[in-house]
C-alpha cells in the first residue's frame, strides 16, 4: 500500500508519546473536540432556515476548538516527531493545493454524477449578500481551522498514541473525517474521505497544521464560491 511508503512516517520510538489512561479532563475534551460535528448534523436534519444553520455551524465549531485547547493542555497533543523545515512544508503545501483542487474538479463532479444519494439535507442559501461574504472570508476559515485542529492535529494524536502506523493512522482518521459528512449524502462523504487523505498525509509528512489549514481554506473558498459546478457543505 502506498501510505505504508511515506518515508519518515514512522513514529520515532526514542521520542514519548504519552500512553497513559485518559483522565476525566481528557475525554471531556475529547467530546466538546468531536460532539459538536455529529450534534451539528443532527440538529439541522429538516432545518432550511440559514440563520439556525449559520448558527449552529459556528456555535459547534467554537466549542469544538475549545475541546482542542482543552486536550492541548491535557498533553493529547503531543506530537512525537518535530514540525518540518520550512521548504518541506512549502513544497508539500503546493503538492497537497494540486492534488485537492484536482480531485474538486475532476473527481468530485463524477462522484456527484454517479453516487448522488443518501442525501439528508442541504445548507440552504444566505440571501444577505453581507453574511454571504462574511462566510466565504471568516466562515471558511473557521471551517479550515476547526476541522483540521480537531481531525488531524487531536484525532491523529489520539490515534498515535494506540501505536498504529502511518497507513492506519491516515485512513481511519480520514474515514471518521468522511463520518461527519454522512447527511450530505454519499458524494460528499467520499469526497470528504479522499480529502482527509490527502490532509493526513500532509500532516504527517510536516507536523504542520497550518499547512493543512491553508489548503483547506483555499479548496473550501474555491468551491463555494461557485467557480465549479458543485458545492460542498461545510
Amino acid at each position: 500500500m502506498v501510505l505504508s511508503h511515506l518515508g519518515d512516517g514512522k513514529i520515532d520510538m526514542s521520542l514519548p508519546i504519552a500512553r497513559v489512561p485518559l483522565s476525566w479532563w481528557g475525554w471531556l475534551a475529547v467530546a466538546l473536540a468531536f460532539g459538536p460535528f455529529v450534534a451539528k448534523r443532527a440538529i439541522l436534519l429538516g432545518q432550511h432556515d440559514y440563520t439556525v444553520w449559520l448558527a449552529a455551524d459556528y456555535g459547534a465549531r467554537v466549542i469544538s476548538l475549545a475541546g482542542v485547547i482543552m486536550a492541548r493542555q491535557a498533553g493529547l497533543l503531543d506530537r512525537g516527531r518535530l514540525p518540518a523545515g520550512l521548504l518541506k512544508s512549502v513544497l508539500v503545501l503546493l503538492a497537497l493545493i494540486l492534488a485537492n483542487f484536482y480531485v474538486q474538479m475532476f473527481i468530485y463532479p463524477l462522484l456527484r454524477v454517479h453516487l448522488e444519494i443518501f442525501v439528508l439535507w442541504h445548507p440552504p442559501f444566505i440571501p444577505n449578500p453581507f453574511l454571504r461574504t462574511f462566510d466565504l472570508t471568516f466562515g471558511l476559515l473557521l471551517v479550515a481551522v476547526s476541522e483540521e485542529c480537531v481531525f488531524r492535529g487531536l484525532l491523529m494524536a489520539l490515534l498515535e498514541r494506540l501505536r498504529l502506523n502511518a497507513s492506519m493512522v491516515i485512513v481511519t482518521s480520514a474515514a471518521i473525517f468522511a463520518l461527519i459528512h454522512w447527511t450530505s449524502g454519499l458524494a460528499d462523504t467520499l469526497n470528504a474521505f479522499l480529502a482527509g487523505l490527502l490532509w493526513g498525509v500532509a500532516y504527517w509528512q510536516t507536523r504542520r497544521l497550518s499547512v493543512c489549514i491553508v489548503s483547506h481554506y483555499f479548496v473550501d473558498l474555491y468551491v463555494f464560491s461557485g467557480w465549479v459546478p458543485f458545492r460542498l457543505t461545510h
